[in-house]
């Protein structure tokens, strides 16, 4: 699997999470179009390397995190850095910044703070 692959399904899972959708581990690897023992290796990655604090809860019948967060991955640029001067500072480099930009562009998630 390659790195943007397991990317996709890591932001994927985390959005699945956070929509509090329904199902068992064998509805989830469906959803996200892995094999159950994929499934279960994801997870593991997630709450190993990412310290991503997940359950199944059994009274809603979903993953979901125990603590309010989410996972990012990809460069974001520091709000206080001035080196905007750049030409190709304020262009997207990839699918997962834009994801990024897309997602603390929105109002009800910027940073307290923060600038638009």
């Amino acid at each position: 699997m390659t790195f943007q692959e397991r990317t996709r399904l890591l932001l994927q899972f985390d959005e699945l999470i956070r929509r509090k959708y329904k199902a068992d581990a064998g509805g989830y690897a469906r959803k996200l179009g892995i094999s159950r023992g994929s499934f279960f290796r994801l997870l593991a990655c997630m709450r190993e390397e990412f310290q991503a604090p997940i359950q199944f809860e059994k009274s809603t019948q979903c993953y979901a995190y125990t603590r309010k967060g989410r996972i990012y991955i990809g460069f974001v640029p520091d709000p206080e850095d001035t080196s905007n001067d750049h030409p190709a500072a304020n262009k997207s480099t990839s699918p997962v910044a834009d994801a990024v930009n897309q997602y603390l562009q929105h109002p009800g998630n910027r940073q307290e703070g923060s600038t638009p």
